[in-house]
């Protein structure tokens, strides 16, 4: 009995042992290429383990292998951003895709994205902008505008298609800082300043006045020149400027036909000399004051207002004297020229009194109208006084200086009085 109950639990246990009472199917079909099992198994919470990589959708995948391919739906920092919306920590390569149906905002914000629409409608606000076309053109016309100023200054800009090469260069103009003229230039009477002082070697530079006034000496002269209408005073001396008065009216007399006198080139000798008698009258107009002055006239020759007949000689030297009268008849004239040193005793001198105080110096008889006479006076006294004395025609008055004249005939005279300064010699008498 105890053999047979051990010999039914051998025959149970031995798997190659066919239960004639019992059928079942496998759990597990072994083939070569691999196993495989038709019915569910329940692994009573035990592990399967050495997982190799899926291939196929429904192999069985090891935790590693899902934990780095798939991530938890409620994983805050699962390193990807759910569509539901989030923050991105880096960039988006869309690969050459789209991103459509972006919400817009009436004021986006710089930050946000934006559609092609709003964009055109915003590029669109400034292409058609009239007042930003307008400044685009004038913008355009400037640009032209200074490179033709460019061309005109001779800057050059490199050929776009000849890189390393400039065009070359036609100047118009100079520029600030210096260039070279092709022609003259014509200053129109204006000046040029701010010139440097030349080398004596720069032969070809400008020079400047500074660079003229070193290397030149001239002589200091007092030159004073005018034409009176006034006539003769009642003392029978002419004035060497206009005076407020008007002077009397002439007696008219026919105006004889005068032919044109050679004026002189040359100034005569200090002597007392007399015109020729043959020269006939002129018959110019009256010519009006105009005074003729240079810097240093007030420094050697000056005409007081309170004594228009008297010029005074400031400095010593030599004087020279041109002058014609105008006559308004037919007669000559006889003029003295006087020249009344400066004396620091005694009457007449400085005070340009008349009479036998006058030292006259020259006696011109015959002086015809429009008739010039020069002469040459050495002044040895400073604030010496000179004078011209109408001494009356050749017919009716005087021919000597302090007689009685004659009826004035002089209605206007031009004069020219130079004073080169000079030293005299004091001279011993013996």
């Amino acid at each position: 009995m105890k053999n047979n109950t051990e010999n039914n639990k051998i025959y149970q246990s031995n798997p190659f042992t066919r239960n004639t009472r019992t059928t079942t199917s496998a759990i597990f079909t072994v083939t070569s290429s691999g196993i495989s099992s038709s019915q569910s198994i329940n692994m009573n919470n035990q592990n399967i383990s050495g997982l190799g990589t899926p291939s196929k959708s429904s192999d069985a995948v090891s935790l590693d292998y899902l934990q780095s391919n798939f991530v938890a739906k409620n994983d805050p920092n699962s390193g990807y951003l759910p569509t539901t919306g989030g923050t991105l920590q880096g960039n988006i390569n869309m690969g050459g895709n789209t991103i459509t149906n972006l919400t817009m905002s009436s004021s986006p914000q710089n930050s946000e994205a934006v559609t092609f629409k709003y964009l055109s409608d915003k590029v669109n606000e400034v292409t058609n902008n009239q007042k930003l076309n307008e400044a685009v053109t004038q913008m355009t016309n400037a640009l032209d505008t200074m490179s033709n100023i460019e061309a005109a200054l001779g800057i050059v800009n490199e050929d776009p298609n000849n890189p390393g090469t400039l065009p070359p260069a036609n100047p118009k103009f100079i520029s600030v800082n210096g260039g070279t003229m092709n022609g003259d230039l014509n200053m129109s009477n204006h000046t040029v300043t701010g010139i440097a002082t030349p080398k004596d070697t720069d032969t070809q530079s400008a020079v400047n006045v500074e660079y003229v006034q070193s290397k030149t000496t001239l002589p200091k002269v007092g030159i004073l020149g005018n034409t009176v209408t006034t006539s003769a005073t009642s003392s029978s001396y002419l004035n060497w400027k206009e005076v407020s008065t008007t002077p009397p009216t002439p007696t008219p007399s026919p105006s004889p036909t005068s032919p044109t006198i050679q004026q002189p080139t040359s100034l005569i000798s200090p002597i007392k000399t007399s015109t020729s008698s043959s020269t006939p009258p002129s018959s110019s107009t009256t010519p009006s004051s105009s005074l003729i002055t240079t810097p240093n006239s007030e420094t050697y020759l000056k005409i007081e207002d309170s004594d228009t007949t008297s010029m005074k000689i400031l400095g010593a030297g030599v004087l020279t004297l041109c002058f014609s009268v105008t006559s308004t008849s037919q007669d000559k004239s006889n003029i003295s020229v006087i020249l009344n040193p400066n004396t620091t005793s005694g009457s007449g001198g400085g005070s340009g009194s008349s009479g036998s105080t006058d030292t006259v110096v020259y006696e011109v008889s015959a002086l015809a109208s429009g008739q010039s006479v020069c002469c040459q006076i050495p002044v040895q006294t400073a604030n010496s006084t000179l004078k011209i004395k109408d001494n009356g025609n050749s017919t009716g008055g005087s021919s000597g200086g302090g007689g009685s004249s004659g009826t004035a005939t002089i209605s206007s005279w031009s004069w020219q009085v130079t004073l080169l300064p000079a030293t005299f010699t004091a001279s011993t008498n013996p």
